[in-house]
């Protein structure tokens, strides 16, 4: 992700995904600087158990980075192998570590609940989870599973 924000700000912006969609496959990079439509990011800023240099995440760092549109997260990969339409609860899942990369585009709360609901963007395609996306029930106690699955121990937004 930090690798993915700083490429960004020294090639000069980045493309939209209409002109130069993710095929899942290995290819040459085609990036057309005439096609740069956001061009003033200038690396990232993040909140981490000091992984990246940013401060560690608490509720309230974490949400205010995720207000400012989406966030680069980490989650189990493994956990998500059956990712359906529903909210999916930490607590009841195996975490043991953080190796993938996902997007986390939003927080809302369930109304029957009233607990933070995480919305996290994958990278596998529409065909897999809820049309590529998921969501989680936001855990609070950030100690057990790195809280909701690592993905409130790491929040990486772009620096403009």
């Amino acid at each position: 992700m930090t690798d993915a924000l700083n490429y960004l700000a020294t090639a000069g912006g980045s493309q939209p995904e209409s002109s130069y969609p993710y095929r899942a496959v290995g290819q040459a990079c085609a990036f057309n600087r005439a096609k740069v439509t956001v061009n003033n990011i200038r690396g990232f800023e993040s909140c981490d158990p000091g992984y990246f240099g940013g401060a560690a995440c608490t509720k309230a760092n974490w949400l205010g980075f995720l207000r400012r549109g989406p966030a680069g997260v980490v989650v189990t990969a493994n956990a998500l192998k059956n990712v359906g339409a529903g909210i999916m609860d930490a607590r009841q899942m195996n975490c043991p570590q953080m190796d993938h990369a996902v997007t986390a585009i939003g927080y809302t709360v369930e109304a029957s609940s009233k607990r933070g609901v995480i919305n996290v963007r994958n990278s596998w395609g529409p065909g897999w989870g809820n049309n590529g996306n998921f969501r989680i029930y936001h855990n609070e106690d950030n100690s057990a599973n790195g809280g909701s699955c690592w993905l409130t121990k790491i929040a990486i937004v772009p620096r403009y």
